[in-house]
């Protein structure tokens, strides 16, 4: 229990776990079992209990969110970034109102937005510093499966209907949620749904995949450049003979063809 009220703001380093070792591949095996048999469970259902399945689904979602502030609360943690303002967070109180309202926007919405989000998080879970047996390991992993699992079980059963011709209406939904949010960072620094950067850097979610320590050592990088680049000019074109690539002013730096690939490479890349 010594670290049971620990936060990925106030954990110790060296506490948590990595992505894929043997506690998350645990975890995913658990839940792909167990969302197998509740999937089947929910298709073998009558209408009436279908029912009950959904609302005690998304009543089960909203008292996960409790016990995330609960547990804030009596650890001191709480501040305005724990807010259910995030993506999954708004994803739980659109299910329970699909639960017992039931829009059909809803049904393409969670399907194609909830569903995949919630996915995501349980393959990079943000929370791994933290170790096993911590209160917001607990929500995390199972608020994400419920998340996804709401969605799977109503359209392999066919009481949703997602429609990939309403897939801009999403956009609409996406944007009209974003934009109060957006204020609402500014107002108070807080950067939910990822919408915020610090001046001169890219927003969080694109810093994610710019770790340094993701980047190629920069001798070979130079190197590979300058094998693209000789290639590029040895190429027999009909435009490299009308005229003459200009060397870099730089000897250390390629040119042409070679220069904007090597720039394109160290722009994008995925951390290890």
């Amino acid at each position: 229990m010594t670290y049971f009220w620990e936060t990925v703001d106030t954990i110790a380093p060296g506490l948590g776990w990595p992505h894929f070792g043997p506690f998350h591949l645990a975890v995913l095996a658990v839940f792909l079992l167990l969302g197998a048999v509740l999937c089947r469970g929910y298709c073998g259902m009558d209408t009436d209990k279908r029912r009950r399945w959904r609302r005690t689904v998304a009543l089960l979602l909203v008292a996960d969110e409790l016990f995330k502030d609960f547990g804030l609360l009596y650890g001191g943690n709480f501040s305005l970034d724990y807010l259910p303002l995030h993506l999954c967070s708004i994803n739980i109180f659109l299910i329970a109102l699909h639960a017992w309202r039931r829009p059909k926007l809803l049904d393409t919405f969670l399907y194609f937005v909830c569903l995949p989000a919630a996915c995501a998080a349980l393959l990079f879970p943000t929370w791994a510093p933290l170790p096993p047996f911590n209160f917001m390991v607990i929500h995390s992993f199972t608020v994400h499966f419920l998340l996804a699992l709401y969605p799977l079980a109503l359209t392999l059963r066919g009481d949703m209907d997602p429609q990939p011709r309403a897939f801009p209406r999403c956009f609409a939904l996406l944007a009209a949620m974003a934009v109060p949010i957006w204020f609402f960072n500014r107002a108070f620094g807080t950067n939910f749904m990822f919408l915020m950067r610090r001046r001169g850097q890219p927003p969080q979610a694109l810093r994610a995949l710019r770790q340094p320590s993701a980047r190629l050592p920069r001798a070979p990088r130079r190197g590979l450049c300058r094998d693209v680049s000789a290639a590029a000019r040895a190429a027999p074109t009909h435009r490299r003979a009308r005229r003459q690539i200009k060397p870099s002013a730089d000897p250390t730096r390629p040119a042409g063809a070679g220069r904007f690939i090597c720039e394109l490479s160290v722009s994008f890349h995925f951390p290890a």
